[in-house]
């Protein structure tokens, strides 16, 4: 048994290879006609092996042209993709001489991107565990979706196998005055207006929504009926 685990640890050490990171900015930051406050930041080295079945990505590995809000100045148009697994927004160009780089933006003063048509800001106030949410929001109510991936091992008598699992969302959602941990129907139910708790329960069962699979538009729409709820009150 320990022979198996040790195994398992120095197999996760050949497929997995993550690089030195160096921080800070180059003489390339001028020429590549970037700003400073968007390429400050680190090397993007996190590889995985072909062994590794999976990716640590949002959606896919193919990176999106999306925006970037930053001490409140937009940055558009630039190559992203969000690594849920470590957490990293990243930036890909090519400098002048052609080269590919990946950097993993700075979170400092990053007020927000947009991925995929979703927006994601950082908010710090709700968890210490994590900070980046994708938020769908109708006038003070909101919901704060974030996403993570785990590498896990998977085995098949003396097989060994490490894959990314299924996205996981952890979802809050808000009444303008608080953060509440709703990861389903239930949970929601129990926190907001409960005089108009059995119409949104109709309003669920009806759908057959299920609230961690529901999609950006279905939220709005969940969201637009508890607030009309609490406006009529």
């Amino acid at each position: 048994m320990k022979y198996f685990f040790y195994r398992s640890a120095i197999v996760l050490c050949i497929l997995l290879y993550v690089a030195t990171i160096s921080y800070g900015q180059d003489n390339n930051a001028t020429k590549l006609g970037l700003d400073n406050s968007l390429y400050n930041g680190k090397y993007y080295t996190y590889f995985v092996s072909k062994d590794i079945k999976g990716d640590q990505f949002i959606k896919t590995k193919v990176f999106t042209h999306g925006k970037i809000w930053k001490n409140e100045v937009e940055f558009d148009s630039i190559l992203l993709n969000y690594d849920v697994y470590n957490q990293d927004l990243i930036l890909k160009f090519n400098s002048r001489e052609g080269a590919l780089k990946l950097i993993a933006i700075s979170m400092a003063n990053l007020d927000s991107f947009l991925l995929d048509n979703k927006l994601f800001i950082i908010n710090r106030t709700i968890t210490d565990d994590y900070y980046i949410f994708n938020k769908v929001e109708y006038k003070h109510q909101k919901f704060l979706i974030h996403y993570s991936k785990e590498l896990v091992l998977k085995t098949k008598l003396n097989d060994i196998q490490y894959e990314f699992n299924k996205l996981i969302s952890t979802m809050h959602y808000s009444d303008g005055k608080k953060y509440y941990l709703v990861n389903n129907n239930h949970g929601l139910l129990r926190v907001i207006n409960q005089d108009k708790k059995k119409e949104v329960k109709a309003f669920l069962k009806s759908k057959k929504y299920k609230l961690q699979k529901m999609s950006e538009p279905e939220l709005l729409e969940l969201l637009i009926l508890i607030n009309n709820d609490i406006d009529d009150k």
